[in-house]
């Protein structure tokens, strides 16, 4: 069963309980919030379309669902940038246990 949140907001994210431990996806693809975010600060940050590259690098997404997925984290930045924040420490934890072997 989907549990919603923010519908008024952006329609096009959802969150499904079963689905990436309930992080906010663009609705029927399983990709992250968060996930777009980090492809915009990526892009961006090569002076890219972020959006052009992202749908290159992930093509069953649309302009239009990239786009509510920053509506949704403009509305909820606390939120996304909590989730990039675990996942940093996660990756920075490995790349620990993967130097000290």
């Amino acid at each position: 069963m989907a549990i919603r949140h923010h519908r008024e907001v952006t329609p096009a994210i959802e969150r499904v309980a079963d689905i990436r431990n309930g992080a906010p996806v663009i609705a029927g693809t399983g990709i992250r919030v968060s996930d777009v975010i980090h492809y915009k600060r990526l892009y961006d940050a090569d002076g890219k379309d972020w959006i052009a590259e992202t749908i290159r690098a992930v093509p069953q997404v649309t302009r239009e669902q990239l786009e509510a997925a920053i509506t949704y984290y403009q509305v909820n930045t606390t939120e996304i940038d909590s989730y990039l924040a675990k996942e940093r420490s996660i990756d920075e934890e490995m790349q620990s246990r993967q130097s000290s072997t």
